[in-house]
């Protein structure tokens, strides 16, 4: 549904908090604009964002703390998309469908697939 870029300075550019570096490279990759692609509109990148600060823990650390589940988390869901595009959970891409839309599409899926949340460079 969404498309997450998460880049960095750092060797371990993996986010730690949900913060102003994790959703700028977040809505880069949701509109699109890191690669030229077109991706969401940005109103539909901002919902998808809140929805996963709102309802995913950033790491495995966060969850435990907060007395969660390890996974999903931000993270996790973030290493299996750059993997497999189609490896966001269907619970997930209802939830996101229901509070921010339908969102994008990925090309040459089956139809209702919803693009992924996240992918890490490299």
């Amino acid at each position: 549904m969404v498309g997450l870029t998460l880049a960095g300075c750092s060797q371990d550019n993996t986010p730690t908090a949900y913060d102003e570096v994790t959703e700028a490279n977040f809505m880069q990759g949701c509109t699109g604009a890191d690669t030229g692609e077109q991706g969401a509109s940005e109103d539909y990148c901002r919902c998808a964002y809140q929805w996963f600060v709102d309802n995913v823990p950033i790491n495995a650390e966060a969850a435990t703390e907060q007395g969660l589940p390890e996974e999903p988390n931000f993270t996790q869901l973030n290493k299996d998309l750059s993997n497999d595009p189609e490896a966001l959970p269907a619970d997930i891409r209802d939830a996101l469908a229901t509070t921010c839309g339908s969102g994008p599409r990925v090309p040459g899926t089956t139809p209702g697939t919803p693009l992924p949340g996240t992918s890490l460079p490299g």
